[in-house]
């Protein structure tokens, strides 16, 4: 009894031993994962940062072209309805074309959010608002660029069919497209007499300054919820 006393003693440490290095080892290789998963997040909040805030740059200047083609657009209105003077005929060929034949759609740097989405890396993020903000980000993204693709519909659709009938906007075109192309002497201001005042022009005018008043509001939608990204991810990291 007292040899079996003795070899339990002896083992009952050797098997402590054995267990506590194993669990020592699990609890290693458990520190490890985690040291990994959260230098890879911060990678992966370091490289979305980068990207959101050029997207932020990107956006406002796609914003700003929404709302100077709507106050052009506005301003022309004004004009054929006689409440503002007629410009000269090439500020007034440049309006035209800014105003009814241009048309600008926001496209965003996405690399990073796309690759981090793909690989499922997204749930590496331990801050569940962030997360949140980044996975609605597509959607309020599609909003967006719907009202932009309902503008360049009609810009090809309405507004350039209707203009090429009935102005000459050659010299816009070579001021606008930043060429040596020689279009001639420009044509006369006649061309806008029978143009100004029209009711067709007019609510072409019209529906392109709300059109493109109401894509510059969903994109402050967008320019909102980069910011919040932005916060948080700043918030996120070390």
């Amino acid at each position: 009894m007292t040899s079996k006393t003795t070899q339990w003693s002896r083992l009952l440490p050797e098997a402590a031993a054995i267990v506590g290095s194993i669990l020592l080892a699990f609890a290693i290789d458990a520190w490890w994962d985690g040291k990994v998963e959260r230098d890879r997040e911060q990678s992966i909040l370091a490289d979305l940062a980068s990207e959101f805030e050029q997207n932020k740059d990107r956006l406002a200047y796609m914003q700003g072209g929404h709302e100077e083609r709507s106050r052009i657009a506005l301003h022309l209105l004004e004009v054929s309805r006689g409440r503002a003077e007629r410009p000269p005929r090439a500020s007034l060929d440049t309006m035209v074309y800014r105003s009814l034949m241009q048309a600008g759609s926001f496209d965003p740097i996405q690399g990073v959010f796309s690759a981090v989405s793909a690989s499922g890396e997204l749930a590496l993020i331990r801050d569940d608002s962030l997360r949140y903000a980044l996975g609605s980000w597509p959607s309020v993204l599609q909003d967006a660029r719907e009202e932009e693709q309902w503008i360049f519909r009609d810009v090809q659709n309405h507004y350039m069919p209707f203009l090429w009938e009935r102005v000459s906007l050659t010299e816009a075109l070579a001021t606008e497209s930043e060429t040596d192309t020689d279009f001639g002497d420009p044509p006369a201001m006649a061309d806008y007499d029978n143009l100004f005042g029209d009711a067709t022009f007019e609510n072409l005018l019209a529906a392109k300054a709300w059109n493109e008043d109401w894509a510059a509001s969903e994109l402050e939608e967008l320019a909102l919820l980069i910011d919040e990204v932005l916060r948080l991810l700043a918030k996120s990291q070390r």
